[in-house]
């Protein structure tokens, strides 16, 4: 007499469940179709999942009797394969693949659930795969914080491979000598330096560098050197920060800001935004401090058949004219393409968004450009991982 294994028997109740229309419970239903693509799939199961196969064919037996009997193969069940064995060990290592370094942690199931809580944040914006082969988690060594997932290792007793001390030492040894390789700016004798740049760097820097030393603080940040001192002024503020999102509050603050620097200002403006009212309130901040109308520039108009009157003020407020001798240009949603002909553009691009940008050509502006300022009285959203600054 041939051998019934329970993996072909099992295979065969769920295929007389669904033939026949035969009704289960529904988390057996759930259970059911889980095991049975998994035998279908060849792998193995382990000793508690035949436990829950057993307790499913025995407690159906007698409803698909009628169709399957198999009664007396569950009494002393044969497997067709041997019980696949959990591997709960926990080690943390270090390797290195084609380049790429990697921590690599191998954990059981049950702590999957805890890993991904502790580290819920850095899982969204952090380098990481899960080698489904070797069933493994590989973390970006660059990336991650090796203190955090140390603590992780330690809390949980994993097995710490040398290779993970090792790298936890160099990451020590950058930490403590941090000043050899952070990316500065600093002002020396009333003029910009870097301190830790490349020669290449050093050689941009003072090819485009102008000897103002607000417009070259803001060079210096472009270039990933933030400015290591006091923070006397907006713009130094600014250049201290690492981000380059900064929330101001009014438009004579924004003027204020604009004339302390050389260069243009590129203004876009919220088309769901009332913005001509938005343009009138700065003409008055422009005429109540004594600004000069004529840098100001509206690249933009309305129709002449919907809305002459706005188009009729621009010209006399002086608010139009060529491009070239303006300080201020002012778009409606984009800028024109002509904007970006040149590389410095702008020296300070400035909204009145509250919410992130839709437009691709300004949602890529508004992340590489050093300075981006959002001007109002509401402080505005940003996405996930951009902060803002408020000045």
């Amino acid at each position: 007499m041939a051998i019934r294994y329970i993996e072909d028997i099992f295979i065969d109740f769920a295929d007389t469940l669904s033939q026949n229309g035969i009704g289960i419970q529904p988390h057996d239903r759930s259970a059911t179709y889980s095991f049975y693509q998994n035998i279908r799939d060849g792998n193995q199961i382990t000793q508690n999942q035949a436990n829950y196969i057993l307790k499913l064919l025995d407690k159906y037996k007698n409803v698909v009797e009628p169709y399957f009997n198999y009664k007396d193969d569950i009494i002393n069940p044969i497997w067709k394969k041997p019980f696949r064995v959990l591997d709960l060990s926990k080690k943390i290592w270090v390797e290195n693949d084609d380049g790429s370094v990697w921590v690599c942690l191998k954990f059981p199931y049950q702590l999957k659930e805890t890993f991904e809580e502790e580290f819920k944040d850095t899982l969204y914006d952090r380098t990481h795969i899960w080698d489904q082969q070797r069933r493994i988690r590989k973390c970006s060594l660059y990336e991650w914080n090796l203190i955090a997932l140390y603590e992780f290792a330690k809390k949980h007793e994993f097995e710490i491979d040398d290779t993970f001390v090792e790298a936890m030492s160099l990451v020590e040894e950058v930490w403590n000598n941090q000043e050899s390789f952070i990316k500065k700016s600093m002002i020396k004798n009333s003029e910009v330096i870097l301190k830790n740049a490349t020669d290449e760097s050093l050689e941009y820097f003072q090819t485009h560098k102008i000897g103002n030393i607000q417009n070259d603080l803001m060079l210096a940040k472009s270039m990933g050197h933030c400015f290591d001192g006091p923070t006397n002024t907006i713009v130094e503020k600014i250049c201290s920060n690492e981000t380059n999102h900064f929330w101001i509050k009014n438009q004579k603050q924004l003027l204020e800001l604009v004339y302390s620097v050389e260069g243009k200002t590129c203004i876009i403006l919220d088309r769901t935004s009332n913005v001509e009212e938005w343009i009138k309130s700065l003409s008055e901040v422009i005429e109540n401090e004594n600004y000069n109308p004529k840098d100001f520039r509206v690249c933009f108009r309305t129709s002449n058949k919907d809305n002459p009157e706005f188009n009729d003020w621009v010209r006399d407020k002086g608010f139009g004219g060529k491009i070239d001798t303006a300080k201020v240009l002012i778009f409606q949603f984009k800028p024109a393409k002509w904007l970006f002909k040149s590389q410095n553009y702008a020296t300070i691009v400035a909204s009145n968004n509250l919410y992130p940008t839709t437009n691709t050509t300004v949602r890529a502006m508004f992340k590489s450009h050093p300075c981006v300022l959002y001007v109002g009285d509401i402080q505005p959203s940003m996405n996930r991982k951009e902060n803002i600054v408020e000045l």
